[in-house]
């Protein structure tokens, strides 16, 4: 929301509106005419906005961000890209003389409230905002900048700014009218153009990447003074030696055990007398020979 908006209570939908206004600029220059042009402006029961200003006629869609500029000198219908910033009050995004674009709030603008007022017919509530110069040597192009909102159709009904410029008034009745869906649509032989894309930025391509700068070389730092050796330690004083230990004496040999007198040997055992042999035996006396006894003979038949 723009800081200059005025803290209304706004309404759960807005009614539908239809407004006819008068633009009057006056230029800060010697001998400049007042300019006036008149302008309507529409807004549907869904919040679509229509701004009417001579051959021109801008539309836009809040809840979806569309805007379409509408020709009808050249019967074209040219697609915009949303808008970085929403529109002011009492400033149309096309207004039909250019007039400086309000600066931005800063802790040097005072703000005052001018209350309720009647306007036109209609219960308003005023805001004045006026900056100051940031530069001593070089005014602010917008000086003052006084808008008063109708309390019913929460529609700028008075616009007032004042500048290095000149001076510009917006003077809008506004009635409770339901203005037709057409107005708000492309009209049929619209040639459509779409939305100007701007161009990506070229990227180089590996080869043609500018070289990083060389980085500068590190400092040199400044090598440290030697560190003093140090100093040799002392030698340790030499121990005397120990004297040397004297031996154990020998200890008495063992004396020697004398070998013991030889056994006397057995005395020998006398031998056994022979005993003297059998006289033989004489041999048996031979048998006489059996007689042969005949075998009997098998008699023939």
């Amino acid at each position: 929301m723009d800081p200059l908006v005025p803290p209304l209570k706004l309404p759960l939908q807005p009614p539908a509106v239809s407004a006819e206004c008068l633009e009057s600029v006056r230029l800060a220059f010697p001998g400049a005419a007042l300019q006036e042009i008149a302008t309507r402006r529409f807004r549907s029961i869904t919040g679509k906005m229509r701004f009417d200003s001579g051959l021109t006629s801008l539309i836009s869609d809040p809840a979806t961000g569309l805007r379409i500029l509408l020709d009808h000198a050249k019967l074209e219908a040219r697609m915009l890209s949303a808008p970085t910033l929403p529109a002011m009050p009492g400033m149309p995004a096309m207004p039909a003389i250019p007039i400086p674009p309000v600066p931005s709030l800063s802790a040097a603008t005072q703000v005052l409230n001018l209350g309720k007022s009647m306007v036109e017919g209609l219960e308003a509530e005023g805001m004045r905002y006026i900056f100051a110069a940031l530069d001593p040597l070089k005014p602010p192009s917008i000086a003052s900048w006084e808008i008063w909102t109708s309390v019913k159709f929460q529609l700028p009904i008075l616009t007032r700014i004042v500048g290095s410029f000149g001076e510009r008034v917006n003077l809008c009745k506004c009635s409770e009218v339901h203005p037709p869906e057409a107005l708000f649509q492309i009209p049929a032989g619209y040639r459509v153009i779409p939305p100007e894309v701007p161009p990506l930025p070229h990227v180089p391509g590996p080869s043609a990447m500018p070289s990083a700068p060389a980085l500068p070389s590190a400092p040199t730092i400044p090598s440290l003074p030697a560190m003093p050796s140090a100093p040799a330690l002392p030698s340790a004083p030499t121990m005397p030696s120990l004297p040397a230990m004297p031996s154990a004496p020998a200890l008495p040999s063992a004396p020697t055990i004398s070998s013991l007198p030889a056994m006397p040997s057995a005395p020998a055992l006398p031998s056994t007398p022979a005993i003297p042999s059998l006289p033989a035996m004489p041999n048996a006396p031979s048998l006489p020979a059996l007689p042969t006894i005949p075998k009997p003979g098998l008699k023939n038949s």
